[in-house]
């Protein structure tokens, strides 16, 4: 007996059309270049990302460490000039100060120079390094000193008289002494008369303590911070009291140009940033070199001392500090190549591959078409003699129906033929979905009478019912 086969069909002729076409889409996404957010890319920008903001945050580090290190040796070599103007200003006070003390001998008030010498004398012995000009200038401007008593020179037209007789202390310019011919700098301190019958005193003459340069210039010598540096001094109008160049050296009587005019433009910055007063340390050019300047005013003198420093002797300290940040933007720079290596590879190899990809995939559609082409010859020949028996007035009923199953075959392989020809639309990106109606109950009998061929050959028979709604949804018939 044959068995009654009942189920629900399968449309596995169609549905292997469409697993085609899903394998096919997939392996066209596998060839596609890598998505710009995928994980690796991500991964990739992070590290790259990082790399920036650490290296970018280790150069203002660096650039904070370094100008906080510099800054520190700026310092330093300031110092080192303070500490010379601070031995200076002492020098200059010291002898102030004994100048003062040799003006307020009660002998001098006597002006008598016969009486005064004696004193003068045993006070140069007891003070080292005043000159044996010595001596008293009187109200009149006479000059009076212990190399020669009185002199024929008159002094008035000196300025450190005028302030004497101002009532006013004077540090002197260094000059050339008139008597001697030696550089020498003027302590003068004003000689005050007996207090009056109102209790006043006024000038009656100036004390004149020379004493040779000898002093400040040894100071001054002695300034250097490393091979190379040397400094110097200026007065209040910018000219040269001690410098290594003993062409720029000034004195009253033979005044050097003053360095503020100097045709070297930084050195005549740094001059008259002198001259004003001004404290502190510039990295300035100095004939064409680039140096370190400190410079600052003396306290006791309207004087200015000043250190040239080459930079070398500065900026070689911060060498580690530079090969270091040179070492890390190498290690950075060069991992930033190498990602950029590595992306720069990658993305070539899936160009490659995807030509290789596009290759196949135009081999595979031109052999699916080729193949189609071949499929359709013989099938037409299957359909056309189909069509004709169909024809034929001299089948039976089962005959015919046998005929109608074999056209029906043919018209679904025909349409799986047409299927294999989409997937090469989908590649070429011109598939297009045209839904129509169809008439479902003769579209399932079709499938059914196509199913039926191999349950006979089981031996098995193959039965179907439908049931539709009523009314008919719109399409069904």
């Amino acid at each position: 007996m044959a068995e009654t086969m009942t189920g629900v069909i399968n449309f596995n002729s169609r549905k292997t059309a469409k697993s085609m076409k899903k394998q096919l889409n997939q392996s066209l996404q596998s060839t596609s270049p890598t998505h710009p957010f995928s994980p690796r890319m991500l991964t990739r920008l992070i590290v790259v990302g990082s790399t920036l903001v650490v290296g970018i945050a280790a150069y203002f580090s660096y650039q904070v460490g370094r100008n906080a290190m510099l800054e520190n040796l700026e310092q330093t070599a300031f110092l080192k000039v303070n500490r010379g103007a601070d031995e200076i200003d002492k020098w200059i006070a010291i002898r102030k100060s004994e100048t003062e003390s040799i003006a307020r001998l009660p002998i001098n008030q006597t002006m008598d120079w016969q009486a005064i010498a004696p004193y003068f004398e045993e006070e140069n012995r007891r003070l080292d390094g005043f000159e044996p000009l010595l001596g008293i200038i009187d109200e009149e401007g006479e000059f009076f000193n212990l190399l020669r008593g009185q002199t024929d020179i008159n002094l008035r037209d000196r300025l450190h008289f005028k302030r004497g007789m101002s009532g006013k202390s004077t540090v002197m310019d260094p000059m050339l002494s008139r008597v001697n011919g030696r550089h020498i700098i003027v302590f003068a301190a004003p000689i005050w008369s007996k207090p009056g019958e109102d209790g006043l005193q006024k000038p009656i003459g100036v004390i004149n303590a020379p004493i040779g340069i000898e002093k400040i210039t040894q100071i001054v010598q002695r300034l250097e911070y490393g091979r190379g540096s040397y400094a110097f001094a200026l007065n209040s109008k910018g000219e040269a009291i001690a410098h290594p160049n003993s062409t720029l050296m000034s004195t009253i009587e033979k005044p050097a140009p003053s360095l503020v005019e100097s045709e070297d433009s930084g050195l005549a910055l740094i001059a008259q940033s002198m001259v004003e007063k001004k404290q502190g340390i510039q990295k300035i050019k100095i004939e064409g070199i680039s140096k370190y300047v400190a410079f600052l005013p003396l306290k006791e003198a309207d004087w200015s001392v000043a250190l040239v420093i080459p930079r070398e002797n500065i900026e070689s300290q911060l060498r580690l500090l530079d090969g270091v940040a040179i070492v890390a933007l190498v290690l950075a720079g060069a991992l930033i190549g190498v990602m950029v290596y590595v992306q720069s590879s990658e993305q070539a190899q899936l160009k490659r591959s995807k030509l290789a990809a596009d290759a196949a995939n135009q081999a595979k559609s031109e052999f699916l078409a080729n193949m189609s082409h071949e499929l359709r010859t013989p099938l037409n020949g299957i359909l056309g003699y189909a069509q004709t028996l169909a024809r034929s007035k001299s089948l039976n009923s089962q005959e015919r129906r046998g005929v109608d199953i074999i056209y029906q075959c043919g018209q679904h392989l025909l349409t799986l033929i047409n299927d294999v020809l989409d997937i090469s639309k989908i590649e070429a990106g011109r598939m297009e979905i045209l839904p129509v109606d169809i008439h479902f109950p003769s579209f399932l009998q079709g499938i059914v009478e196509i199913c039926s061929i191999r349950a006979e050959e089981k031996g098995k028979a193959l039965t179907f019912s439908i049931s539709l709604p009523k009314p008919y949804p719109k399409g069904c018939w």
